[in-house]
């Protein structure tokens, strides 16, 4: 009877975290369901599978992996390398619907966009290289939602200023790296540079992310004056 009620229970755990997965939009709430849900079911697995001595030993082991990944000493990072793996992720957003605060497949906006790709770049570089400097990075920034006016001003020190005002449509290009954002003077809005001219951002007019020239397409963010900034993980020292 024990043992049937801990599968109800860890089933309906999961049947709910699979929901906060799907769902795209982030907020504090939602993480703490995701934490929550996630150990009901770690719990329900590990009560389950306890006769078995490998599933037990498993389930055992997986939250010390985790936390020794997590304990492991920074790295110097390779900022191209990085760059490169943040750039690709952004590119794989194309065409992801426009959701407000959302920060998944599922939708995205302005602001989420360039938070996911980064997040997910730094799981990817932090795990390869094992980089625990990295991936407490991608942790602090997953709970610590940054918005447009926030990456504006520094928050928590995740992005620096990387030069002066500009309006997009005039910029010369050879000034900015690919990954920079494009804060509006508003706040309400920020676009990332994605190389030779063309920026991806997720626009709520265009209704996805897509990705534009800034001198050769029409958009108007392209003529709205925007700062620049660089997430600090890839800036210079």
């Amino acid at each position: 009877m024990l043992r049937r009620l801990v599968i109800i229970l860890t089933l309906g755990a999961a049947s709910g975290l699979a929901l906060v997965l799907v769902q795209p939009v982030s907020s504090t709430l939602t993480k703490l369901f995701l934490l929550g849900l996630g150990s009901l079911v770690w719990f329900g697995c590990l009560l389950w599978g306890w006769r078995h001595r490998g599933l037990r030993w498993s389930m055992l082991a997986l939250p010390c992996l985790m936390g020794v990944m997590l304990l492991l000493p920074a790295r110097p990072v390779d900022r191209g390398a990085l760059r490169e793996a943040y750039v690709a992720r952004l590119r794989g957003f194309e065409g992801t619907p426009y959701v407000w605060g959302g920060e998944n497949r599922w939708g995205l906006d302005c602001s989420g966009l360039p938070r996911r790709a980064l997040r997910d770049a730094l799981w990817w570089y932090g795990l390869r290289h094992a980089d625990g400097g990295t991936l407490r990075h991608a942790l602090e920034q997953w709970w610590f939602d940054t918005s447009a006016r926030a990456m504006g001003e520094g928050y928590r020190r995740f992005t620096v200023p990387a030069g002066p005002e500009f309006m997009i449509h005039q910029m010369e290009d050879d000034a900015l790296q690919p990954g920079d954002l494009a804060v509006t003077l508003s706040g309400i809005h920020v676009l990332v540079y994605a190389g030779a001219g063309r920026w991806i951002q997720a626009d709520p007019s265009i209704g996805h992310v897509a990705t534009l020239h800034g001198h050769h397409d029409s958009n108007s963010y392209f003529r709205t004056p925007v700062t620049p900034h660089r997430w600090r993980v890839l800036a210079d020292p």
